[in-house]
């Protein structure tokens, strides 16, 4: 095996480790959970408008209290 330059048994620190500062901590936590909500948030608006025009393509499988669904739907828009 080649050296790597560390003592045989040191380990990398997680980010969110006890060795970096209670901020440095802080900000990756709270990049890490702003990207994982956006994401979450753009695959959700991907997945209304896939079900939307799957109901335009086949109209006769739309579901008769669908607009309640969808309206609810639309009315989180503007929180994300």
């Amino acid at each position: 095996m080649g050296d790597t330059g560390r003592p045989s048994g040191a380990h990398l620190a997680a980010p969110w480790s006890l060795r970096g500062s209670e901020d440095e901590v802080r900000d990756y936590i709270h990049e890490r959970l702003y990207l994982y909500s956006k994401m979450m948030m753009i695959i959700f608006w991907i997945l209304v408008g896939f079900v939307v025009s799957l109901y335009k393509v086949y109209p006769h499988a739309r579901p008769e209290d669908a607009d309640i669904i969808h309206g609810f739907a639309y009315l989180g828009l503007p929180w994300t």
